[in-house]
């Protein structure tokens, strides 16, 4: 499927072309050159989000925010003789 978007996007070819060339609808291809269109997109990674039509959740917490949390909540179970997952979770 990238590889039929790269032809419509980046080598100008016709949206109908490429769909009669590979027995892709021509409505599905339309909907996914729109979308990348119209996201901007020039990265390959972020274009299989689109085309498998699920984004990545978002991220609350840096990777290093993510492991002080965790040391922090570890610590503190040792220290409290041990934090439920309800507690910490509140």
């Amino acid at each position: 499927m990238k590889t039929n978007l790269g032809k419509v996007v980046a080598e100008k070819q016709k949206v109908c072309d490429v769909s009669k060339a590979t027995s892709i609808p021509k409505r599905s291809l339309l909907r996914y050159v729109k979308n990348i269109l119209a996201a901007g997109i020039q990265d390959e990674a972020e274009a299989t989000t689109i085309i498998g039509g699920y984004q990545k959740p978002r991220k609350v917490f840096s990777s290093e925010q993510e492991s002080n949390l965790s040391s922090y909540v570890k610590r503190a179970s040792d220290i409290y003789h041990g934090i439920t997952t309800t507690e910490s979770q509140t």
